[in-house]
Order: C-alpha cells, then sequence, then structure tokens
C-alpha cells in the first residue's frame, strides 16, 4: 500500500548529465552559500510559523483558581515545584489569608497545566527554585510577560543569589500600582524537602486546638494535607521562605494565614497516593524520584514495591502487574506515557469521558479490525520528535533524528489519507483530531526530509550527507571530488616513480588547514638518525598512520583544488540549517501529531484490552450510582483459576452506605477493591470487567486498605490509618467513594468499633455539597473545608458511596436504621460439619462469625491451638471465666505441648 508521493532516490554517483528539478518546484541557484536556497523557496512561503505552546487553547476551558484577587491588580503569590515530571503547586492570596495547594500531578513537556494555571491564577509573583529547568523557566517568563502586557504592566526576573545573603526583598513585594509580575528566584535549599515540612508543622491555624502539642501538629495537618505529594509540599516549604522574609508586609507571613486548602484541576479525579498504591493502579508508586542509597532504598521498599531487579538500578523504573501494565499495549513510546498520564489523573469531566468511550466501541467493533491494524502499524513509525525539535533548534540534529522526522511525517501523512479514505466518522474526536492536526504539509516536510538527507551515505561518511539535485554549485564541488579521487591515484602513482629506492605504499591524502599531503607507511630505517627528510620532499609530522610530506604536486593541488572538501561541508551545513528552519515552523504540528497519535495509541490499546479479556464499556452519568453486573477484578482473575464474578448496585438515593461482613478469607477484600477498581477504570476511560456497567461520576475516591508502615514516615499502623480516613471525613462529598477495609482493628475493639460507628453516624446525618465548583472558585473544585462548613451552597442528605467490611459485628446496634445503610455478606456453606466452603457470592444479609478457627485450621496451625482457641472464644461469647494455661498446665488438661 502506497499512500506517500515519494520521488525516486537520487543515484549516489554524480554525473556532469545529473539532471535536477524542474525550476517550478526545485529552482537551482549558483549564488555564494550565505544566500538562502532556491530549493526551499516554495516551502518557505508555505510553512507558517507555530507558536511554541504559549498562545495554545489551554486543557481545561472552564478553567479557574480559588486564590485569584478580587482586585484588578493581583496579590497572588504562586510558588511552582517540578520535578521529573511532576508539577506542584502552593498559591497565597492575602485577601482571604489562605493557601490553597495544587495536588501533584504529572505535567507534559509543553507545561500545558502550569500555564492555565498561571493564566487563571494571575499571580504578581512567582516564586521558584534558582536550579529551574531552563524551558520552564523560560515559559515562566514567557508567561508573565504576556500577564504584564494584558495588564498595562511589565516583566522582571529577580534572580537572589548566594546561600544567606540575598537582595532586599522589598523590591520584590508586588508593586500594586504598576501592576508588575515578576519571577522570584530562591535558592534549591529552601525547596528541599525536610525544610518544607518542619515549617510546614510551625503553621498555626485558627482551626487548631489550642492545647495542641508541637509534636501533634503534623498528625493534625495531615488529616488534610497530603504529606506524599511531594512536589506540592515542596513548593508549600518554598511558599512559607518567602512570605518570612516580607515582615514590612501587613498581610503576608505564616502567622496570618487562616486556612491551608487543597484543590484540583477542574475535571480531575482526586486519588491519594495510598488509595492509588492499594489498587495497584502503578505497580512501582516511588516516594523518591532520586537515586536511592541502599539506605533509602530500605526506608522505601515498604512503598514502592518495586521490581526485584529495580534496586540494582538505584530507582524503582520497571513496571510489573498493575492496571496500568494491563492496559498498556500501545505501539509507541508517546502513547505508553499519555496512557500512564491518564492513570495518573483520573477525569470525570464527561465530554472527554464520553469521547474516549465513543472511540474504544469503534475499535472493539469487529467491523472495524482492518482499519484498526492499519493505524497500529503507522502508530510503530511515529517516533517522539518533541527532544529531536529542541536538539534541532540548537543546531544539533543528528542522522537519526532526521530519520524519525521522516518517518513520523509520512506514517503520519499515511494515517490521515486513510481517514479520508475510509470516511471514518469525524464525530469521534480522536478522528476529527487527525483530520485538523494532520495538516497536508506533513507529506512536504517528509518529501524535503527524503530528497535531502542521504542516509545510505551519511552512514558511511559517519556525517550528515546532502543528497545530489539540492544546488548545482554543491552537486559540481561533489563532481569535482570524484575527480579528483581518480586524479590523486594517478598523482601518488607517479610519485612513486620519482623517488628513489622507495618500495612502499604511498597515498595522497587531504587535511584540512593543512591541504594534500603524501603519506608513506613508516619503515624500520625510518628515523634512526633523528631525520626523516627525503630528498624532494618536505617533511611535516609523524603518526601511526606514516610519515606525512609535501611535494610540488601537493602544492600544486592546493592551488587547483583548494579546501575542497571544507567547502562541501560548509555547502551541505547551510542546507541543512534551511531545512530545519523550515521545520522547526511546524513545531505546532508536530506537537499536535504526537498528542493525537498519543491518544489513537491508547484508545486501540484499551479496545485491544477489552476485546481480549472481555470488558465493557460503562455507561456513566450524573443520578444512576454504581450499577455493575458479573463484575470481576481485573487483576485478580488473572492468578486464579476460576473467578467468581458480583454485581453490585448502590442507588443514588439508597443504599449509599454498604456494609460487609463475613468469614475471614471469604473474599470481602478483593470485592471491595473490585468496586473501587472499576470506578477508578472508567474514569479514566477504559472498559470495565463487567457485562454491564453503569457508573455515576465520581469526584474522590477514597479508601483505608493497605498500612504501609516504615520508620521513615514515624507514625503507628493506627494512626495511618486514621489519616487516611481523616481525608475522607474532611472532604468526602456526595459524589465520592469511600473503600474502608476493618477499620479500626489497630486499636482495642470497643474504640475502633466506637470510631467507625461514629464516622458512620457522622457520613449519615451530615448535609454533603452537590456542586462541583462554589461561588468563589471559578472553576476549581475546592477539595472541601476543614471545619466541614458549606456556605451559600447547595446541600443535599445523601453521604457519599460507602463501601466498608468489618468483623465488628455489633456495628448494626450503633449506627442509625435507614434505606441509605444495607448490610451485605458473602455466601459461604458448611462441609462434613468441620471445613467451610467458600462461595465468594455477595448478597444481602449479615454474618455474625468470622469463623476464625476453621480459618486458622486451613491455614495449618495445629489441633490443640485451633482447640485451644475455641474454648477461649465460647468461654468469652457466654461472659464465663476463662482458666489459665498454667494452671491447666498443672492440672493436665491435656495443653502441656502448647
Amino acid at each position: 500500500m502506497n499512500h506517500f508521493p515519494f520521488s525516486t532516490p537520487q543515484p549516489s554517483t554524480l554525473t556532469s548529465e545529473q539532471q535536477h528539478p524542474s525550476s517550478s518546484e526545485l529552482p537551482i541557484v549558483t549564488d555564494s552559500v550565505s544566500r538562502r536556497f532556491a530549493f526551499f523557496a516554495s516551502d518557505v512561503d508555505k510553512s507558517k510559523e507555530v507558536s511554541l505552546g504559549f498562545n495554545r487553547k489551554p486543557i481545561f476551558e472552564t478553567f479557574g483558581v480559588p486564590v485569584r484577587s478580587n482586585d484588578d491588580l493581583s496579590q497572588v503569590v504562586m510558588s511552582v515545584v517540578w520535578h521529573s515530571g511532576t508539577l506542584g503547586a502552593a498559591l497565597y492570596n492575602p485577601e482571604t489569608a489562605t493557601i490553597d495547594l495544587l495536588r501533584d500531578i504529572p505535567e507534559d513537556p509543553t507545561y500545558q497545566t502550569l500555564q492555565s494555571l498561571v493564566r487563571s491564577a494571575s499571580p504578581c509573583m512567582i516564586v521558584v527554585s534558582h536550579t529551574l529547568d531552563d524551558k520552564l523557566r523560560e515559559i515562566l517568563k514567557e508567561l508573565a510577560e504576556s500577564h504584564a502586557e494584558k495588564d498595562d504592566g511589565d516583566f522582571a526576573l529577580e534572580a537572589e543569589e548566594g546561600d544567606s545573603q540575598f537582595m532586599d526583598h522589598s523590591r520584590l513585594l508586588p508593586d500594586q500600582r504598576s501592576g508588575k509580575a515578576r519571577i522570584s528566584l530562591l535558592p534549591g535549599k529552601d525547596f528541599a524537602l525536610g525544610p518544607a515540612k518542619q515549617r510546614i508543622a510551625r503553621l498555626r491555624l485558627p482551626c487548631m486546638p489550642e492545647d495542641i502539642a508541637s509534636t501533634e501538629i503534623h498528625s493534625f495537618l495531615s488529616t488534610f494535607i497530603d504529606f506524599q505529594r511531594f512536589c506540592m509540599v515542596r513548593a508549600l516549604g518554598g511558599l512559607l521562605v518567602y512570605l518570612d522574609k516580607h515582615p514590612g508586609s501587613e498581610r503576608a507571613g505564616p502567622s496570618s494565614v487562616l486556612a491551608v486548602r487543597m484543590f484540583s484541576m477542574e475535571g480531575d479525579v482526586v486519588i491519594d497516593q495510598n488509595s492509588m498504591h492499594a489498587l495497584r493502579v502503578f505497580h512501582t508508586s516511588k516516594l523518591w524520584s532520586g537515586p536511592l542509597s541502599v539506605l533509602q532504598a530500605k526506608l522505601f521498599e515498604p512503598f514502592s514495591d518495586s521490581h526485584p531487579s529495580a534496586f540494582k538500578a538505584g530507582k524503582a523504573s520497571k513496571e510489573g502487574v498493575s492496571l496500568y501494565a494491563l492496559f498498556n499495549r500501545c505501539r509507541s513510546t508517546i502513547g505508553a506515557r499519555m496512557l500512564r498520564l491518564w492513570f495518573s489523573r483520573p477525569t470525570q469531566n464527561p465530554s472527554i469521558l464520553r469521547s474516549r468511550h465513543q472511540a474504544i466501541r469503534f475499535f472493539m467493533n469487529a467491523d472495524n479490525a482492518q482499519v484498526k491494524v492499519e493505524f497500529e502499524k503507522l502508530l510503530l513509525g511515529i517516533k517522539d520528535v518533541r527532544t529531536t525539535m529542541g536538539r534541532m533548534s540548537k543546531g544539533a540534529c543528528t542522522l537519526n533524528d532526521w530519520i524519525a522526522l521522516q518517518k513520523t511525517a509520512e506514517n503520519s501523512f499515511i494515517l490521515s489519507k486513510i481517514v479520508s479514505r475510509e470516511n471514518l466518522p469525524l464525530d469521534i474526536e480522536i478522528f476529527g483530531k487527525i483530520q485538523d492536526y494532520f495538516v497536508k504539509d506533513l507529506g512536504r516536510i517528509a518529501r524535503i526530509i527524503h530528497n535531502v538527507v542521504d542516509a545510505e551515505a551519511s552512514v558511511l561518511e559517519e556525517r550528515i550527507v546532502v543528497k545530489p539535485g539540492i544546488v548545482e554549485e554543491l552537486d559540481d564541488l561533489k563532481r569535482s571530488l570524484y575527480r579528483l579521487n581518480e586524479t590523486l591515484t594517478v598523482i601518488a602513482n607517479e610519485e612513486v616513480s620519482q623517488i628513489e629506492g622507495l618500495t612502499r605504499e604511498i597515498r595522497i591524502t587531504y587535511i584540512p588547514h593543512m591541504g594534500y599531503l603524501l603519506v608513506l607507511n613508516q619503515g624500520a630505517e625510518d628515523g634512526l638518525d633523528g631525520s626523516y627528510e627525503r630528498p624532494g620532499l618536505e617533511f611535516v609530522f609523524k603518526a601511526k598512520s606514516g610519515l606525512f610530506y609535501k611535494s610540488e604536486r601537493t602544492r600544486q593541488l592546493d592551488n587547483d583544488f583548494g579546501d575542497l572538501v571544507p567547502k562541501i561541508h560548509d555547502f551541505e551545513r547551510a542546507v541543512l540549517m534551511q531545512l530545519q528552519e523550515i521545520v522547526l515552523r511546524y513545531t505546532r504540528v508536530f506537537q499536535d501529531i504526537m498528542e493525537a497519535a498519543a491518544e489513537l495509541d491508547c484508545l486501540i490499546a484499551m479496545a485491544n484490552v477489552a476485546t481480549s479479556r472481555n470488558y465493557t464499556v460503562p455507561q456513566m452519568g450524573n443520578d444512576i450510582g454504581i450499577m455493575i453486573e458479573e463484575g470481576r477484578h481485573p487483576l485478580q482473575e488473572l492468578y486464579v483459576p476460576t473467578f467468581v464474578p458480583n454485581s453490585t448496585s448502590i442507588g443514588y438515593d439508597e443504599n449509599r452506605v454498604n456494609i460487609l461482613t463475613g468469614p475471614n478469607m471469604s473474599g470481602k477484600s478483593v470485592y471491595l477493591k473490585q468496586v473501587a477498581v472499576m470506578v477508578f477504570l472508567a474514569h479514566v476511560g477504559c472498559p470495565v470487567p463487567a457485562s454491564v456497567a453503569k457508573i455515576g461520576y465520581t469526584d474522590k475516591i477514597f479508601t483505608r486498605l493497605l498500612s504501609d508502615e516504615t520508620v521513615a514516615l514515624r507514625q503507628s499502623a493506627f494512626l495511618i490509618d486514621l489519616t487516611q480516613v481523616g481525608l475522607a471525613v474532611n472532604y468526602a462529598t456526595n459524589k465520592s467513594l469511600i473503600i474502608l477495609d476493618e477499620f479500626g482493628k489497630g486499636t482495642r475493639a470497643s474504640d475502633g468499633l466506637a470510631l467507625l460507628a461514629s464516622i458512620l453516624r457522622f457520613f449519615s446525618n451530615r448535609s454533603f455539597d452537590t456542586s462541583t465548583t462554589s461561588s468563589t472558585t471559578h472553576g476549581l473544585r475546592n477539595i472541601g473545608s476543614v471545619n466541614g462548613t458549606i456556605n451559600g451552597r447547595r446541600v443535599a442528605h445523601q453521604p457519599p458511596v460507602i463501601l466498608l467490611a468489618t468483623h465488628f459485628h455489633t456495628l448494626m446496634e450503633l449506627v442509625p436504621t435507614t434505606t441509605m445503610i444495607r448490610y451485605l455478606t458473602l455466601d459461604t456453606v458448611h462441609s462434613d460439619g468441620q471445613s467451610l466452603v467458600f462461595l465468594y457470592k455477595v448478597k444481602t444479609g449479615m454474618f455474625y462469625s468470622s469463623h476464625a478457627t476453621l480459618t486458622s485450621r486451613a491455614a495449618g496451625f495445629s489441633e490443640k491451638v485451633v482447640e485451644r482457641m475455641q474454648e477461649m472464644t465460647e468461654k468469652l461469647r457466654d461472659n464465663k471465666p476463662i482458666e489459665p494455661l498454667a494452671k491447666l498446665r498443672t492440672s493436665g488438661a491435656g495443653f502441656c505441648d502448647l
């Protein structure tokens, strides 16, 4: 199949009859090298200079920031930390004395999320580290300049140098009269993670208890600040340093902070790092992005869950069994990278999810299998050329870069032709993007690169060689060089005959700035007298390759041909520079190609997984709860011979709180994760493992599934559990999903039961926010308020969707009786009176025994231990005294071997 209009390759050997393109396409010129070559004239006229991304349409059209100043002259100060592809930010508004934290989110190389944030917040000061990436610094300068132009202000970059001595910080205060936008550069140590946590722990907020101890502040703050979002925490630390350095400001400084809140980008589903790890979204959940020492690797081992061989590499980078790995069937690196971005940032944006689901249904249709196969083949040839464009802008483009650009442009051109040829429906958004982004100029770009760059000759000469037919003067020089090679062979033979007694091989070579030289292989007798002189020859130098001389004939060659090779190289460099100039004008086009090709790759990968694993595309809406028929856990079913599917029915107006009881090992935890995973996948845009799925839009997912204990956190397992549940208590709305697995087991049973019952009563009685935005958020959602107040917003009495598993069988006596609460269990049957058979099927009801004795026996405990445990359990249940084990031993009751 040939869709691409390649011209016939030119022969590598030039002749005087070499034909050049017609003047209408490739005009021939013979002027000096410094002027523009007419070969590119038509392409320069046709190409349009494209912005590098600063004026592109933002990712979120309804984007807004809760810290925007009400004044026309902004007073917002923003601190930004970007590290290893992750962005975190903190914003301070002196008008409301609040700090808003942008949780860590993956950021693409065009920094579109950051650009949207800066434009929406309109900060008067952007605080960054002086070790900031140069590209990001330039983008911030560009954004600040554009903001200053909009406000008729100006922009300045204020660099603060040294470790402890800084400029007069009063010069960095917002100039409210001029509307200046500035960037403040602070030392990198001001953004270090450890000091940042210490500065945050010194915050004193009005919502804190008056008698709170200094050692308890971190635990208190961790209930509404996710300290595992390292970039966000570092950004807050840098912001507090900046505020500390302005004692003269009336409203600046940490002491005047009234509230600290987290916010998310419009449409994002909020899910904390622990939940991502518990649901195994990624196999590796790195808490440390840099190289790890042996000690650090051991400290972070409980969190990283890394690949066994990752320890040797110093960082956990290999992907194992995870949801991302399950769906990552992408054909290109850009597709795999975008898929990771999607899994890192699930969305509740209806248009985005609808677009992804529509495309996946198209590719799941067997009638479209041939088109899908053609797309997959083409995606293999679409390379990530963003770094190539960066090298090209610096004049450091390699042969592989040119080949990647040509293949990318060629395959993209063919891909757009297939969309037109097959008359694919443009109402599917990805096909519309291909139609719009993959412009016809792609064919021209690929053809130019193909006609200019001689790949075979470049490999042989180890430099980039220009093909024949581009510039006639360059071709003449190459023809002269070709004829010269034959001439040099004749001259070398003549020189041999003129040198008496010479029996060794002689050749002529060219060295820049030294001209043509005779080269003799060195003999054993050479240099014995300390001299290499020969009659009629002028010795120049000695090297491993031989002895180099000048002769009359080589001097004549210098006069006749001069620096022929450098001239050819200069000509070719000039041609390539103009080719680079033309390609760089299509930077925007290539960026759009990368985005659309990566999205297409992700959608095809998801469709392939859905087809092979029998998944279905979920139906999503606002008021439909969670209705799943024959649902399965996508990872668990890969490792068991038979997986028992389960249905889930959580209505919008009833059954909002589901309490799951059942014996140990009956599958409670798998069922909880199964529901959470399917809700998560639906908001990524993936198909889900079920026969039918209807899932309502969810704004936040909270879980208490996994307690990662480590000395690095200095927290007990129960405190870690409290921190996770505290986030849900403070931030959940009626559109949130909360998954709790045996919460309360880390403390005394009565205390754990009371705490769990209190939380359920709190959710049952509290009024929850039904809106995704408030009157002051301008499009960004406040994750919640610390004190739970919801002023001026609509409220509803539906609690969040709560699914919890517990062994507190008296819990039903402590929670209110309402249609919002439903009790579930997993079915079992008894076999021969001793063993318990798990059916792994969820049904309505309550299970009043954990069957710990049967489970212990199945786990391999000795029969005497199980009998003793059963005896104690019965006496505790009947409120009878338990005889000490020592007394039983002396009485010979049969427990002496315990």
